[in-house]
């Protein structure tokens, strides 16, 4: 018999029913400086133990490889400290863009922490990993290549970027594209064009490490394409955030002015239709990047249904913002919240932000009672 080592920890009389022969899968998925729970069971009689870390990349486009390096290199040291059985990595689902390839690293990873933990620095990694896996041969600058690629997302960090957010790339990316910024305040907005801009180089730069170790792989390039189709989605998502984010805050600044120009507004939300037909352009090799994970690589094949709705809602707004003047328009009018049982980062809704109207004095209004949103938005759309 076995058993997950929480469903003991969460009932700790559970403990004294059970077989002693029983082999205990104990799992912890954070970065902690302590693993307890070992001695914990060990106290209690248990002699086959397993420590389980996480490949932690669940309900998300690409793993989380800082919080699951962290949690496997210092959960296998603990077990190896207090001489348990082995160590089982785990992963939980292949979902919301995430497919099972890119997960090998983080396993090849835990494999080198389980059978040298004390050895086990991520750089000598990262030259094995690229030398034995890929079948690259060796060079000074190996290494780097291997950071660059595929710790694209937490490279040049400063504070907390919403692309370190648990499942927030994958609410972005599969979310609509009407309402993205709609009820964030400006300064919030700024923040967030910052963090996209940042991201933005990230992905280049990743990209042109990544077309480095193809010109030389000779083998498991499929490792390689299913990061390059990681790093694109999170690009597009940088791309969306400044492509709603940035004509907001021209077309927000020129209508506030005591003097509208509207070849101001109009110049905005031609800015805005430009750039929303660029990501246009890149849903179909997005499109076929996760056709290819879910035919190939285990993804999920409700991937496609999310993401043909946000297109959906892509080719609305690109409508809307062609519209005929005095038509309205969703700048500054709602913000789509997360998918169900995901909390919100900070990026909180503003609620002093008004319905704009092209063509027409309008004033800005305060606050929008919700009936009068819901009425807005039927006008917005019909």
């Amino acid at each position: 018999m076995a058993f997950w080592g929480d469903e003991v920890l969460n009932h700790p009389r559970v403990a004294d029913t059970l077989t002693r022969d029983a082999v205990v899968f104990d799992r912890h998925y954070g970065d902690q400086k302590t693993y307890p729970s070992i001695k914990f069971f060990q106290d209690c009689g248990y002699e086959d133990i397993y420590v389980c870390p996480a490949v932690h990349g669940y309900f998300d486009v690409y793993p989380t490889y800082r919080l699951a390096f962290g949690n496997i290199r210092g959960f296998t040291r603990a077990g190896v400290e207090h001489g348990v059985t082995g160590a089982c990595c785990t992963t939980w689902g292949m979902n919301r863009g995430g497919n099972a390839e890119n997960y090998l690293y983080g396993l090849a990873y835990a494999a080198e922490c389980a059978w040298s933990s004390s050895e086990a620095e991520r750089d000598f990694f990262d030259q094995r990993f690229a030398t034995v896996w890929l079948g690259v041969p060796w060079r000074a600058d190996i290494g780097a290549d291997i950071d660059r690629a595929f710790w694209f997302a937490w490279c040049n960090t400063q504070g907390s970027p919403f692309r370190q957010h648990l499942f927030r790339v994958s609410h972005l990316f599969f979310g609509p594209y009407d309402g993205l910024t709609d009820k964030m305040s400006d300064d919030d907005r700024r923040r967030l064009l910052q963090e996209a801009d940042q991201l933005q180089v990230l992905c280049d730069e990743a990209l042109q490490a990544i077309d480095r170790l193809r010109a030389d792989t000779s083998r498991n390039a499929d490792t390689l394409s299913a990061l390059e189709h990681a790093v694109r989605i999170h690009r597009h998502v940088a791309a969306k955030c400044t492509a709603m984010g940035e004509p907001a805050l021209r077309y927000r600044a020129v209508y506030a002015a005591p003097e509208r120009d509207l070849d101001a507004l109009a110049g905005a939300l031609a800015t805005a239709a430009t750039a929303l037909q660029t990501l246009r352009e890149e849903r179909p090799v997005l499109e076929a990047g996760l056709l290819e994970g879910i035919d190939q690589r285990c993804g999920d094949p409700h991937d496609m249904r999310m993401f043909l709705d946000a297109s959906e809602t892509l080719e609305r707004y690109l409508a809307q913002l062609r519209a005929p003047r005095g038509r309205r328009l969703p700048i500054g009018s709602r913000l789509a919240g997360p998918p169900s049982g995901i909390q919100a980062d900070r990026f909180q809704p503003y609620r002093s932000t008004p319905l704009i109207e092209i063509g027409r004095a309008s004033p800005v209004t305060g606050t929008t009672s919700s009936r009068g949103a819901e009425r807005n938005r039927r006008e917005v759309t019909e």
